[in-house]
């Protein structure tokens, strides 16, 4: 497995966000992680603070894309997506 960022066919990254979807009690934070494992992850960034100012969305809706920064072009293979509750 090819680290993140790294390049080329073939490089697997197993990503996770961990979303607290409460607008009470202090919830509405999300934080990033990712892992060229699956088992050890790194945090990417700050925790982010979800805005919770409308009545009845807060803005908790995951994609995947892919994100050309170089060429236009290239793809993601999504093996799996997962939702689970703690």
């Amino acid at each position: 497995m090819g680290a993140p960022g790294s390049g080329g066919a073939g490089n697997k990254i197993c990503l996770r966000v961990e979303v607290n979807v409460r607008t009470d009690m202090g919830g509405a934070q999300a934080r990033f992680s990712c892992s060229t494992d699956g088992t050890r992850f790194t945090c990417l960034g700050n925790t982010l603070n979800m805005n919770k100012d409308w009545q009845y969305f807060l803005g908790y809706r995951s994609g995947i894309v892919n994100h050309a920064t170089q060429s236009s072009g290239g793809s993601v293979n999504v093996a799996s997506f997962e939702v689970t509750t703690p």
